[in-house]
């Protein structure tokens, strides 16, 4: 199995580094622009349509939320600076070095390692909190 994993991510023959970078590059940016104008619908709906009482749950699951879609921000850049290292790795009159190609990489699996890590926790929190608001209220419907 891990064979034939190895097989697709590897690049076939006619490909090279700058365009692998360039492809996965602008997928990755325009998938990161999708995923990140749905949280950003909610929340402009939130603000038009919400109530203007205070959310129950906690205020550390805000700040969560909040630094995921910088986080979210912070790897879009990084999928677009991908794109620009793409042309730098096949411009041969200024071409990037290894250690930068690796660099720019290792930041980017980093801050998308980030992301997923926060966004588990918000949700994490969200369903701790639905649970024991679920459980608190079947506990007082047996009273």
């Amino acid at each position: 199995m891990f064979q034939m994993f190895r097989q697709t991510s590897m690049p076939s023959a006619g490909t090279n580094l700058s365009t692998t970078f360039l492809r996965l590059g602008w997928i990755g940016f325009w998938i990161q622009v999708a995923l990140g104008a749905i949280p950003l619908t909610l929340m402009v709906y939130a603000f038009i349509f919400g109530r203007s009482g205070a959310r129950s749950g906690l205020p550390l699951v805000e700040y969560l939320a909040i630094a995921s879609l910088l986080i979210l921000a912070f790897t879009t850049i990084c999928f677009f600076r991908y794109t620009r290292l793409a042309k730098r790795l096949a411009d041969p009159q200024r071409p990037a070095t290894q250690s930068e190609a690796q660099r720019t990489a290792w930041i980017g699996v980093f801050g998308g390692t980030l992301g997923l890590i926060f966004s588990m926790l918000v949700m994490l929190a969200e369903v701790s909190n639905s649970c024991s608001i679920f459980f608190a209220r079947r506990k007082r419907a047996f009273r």
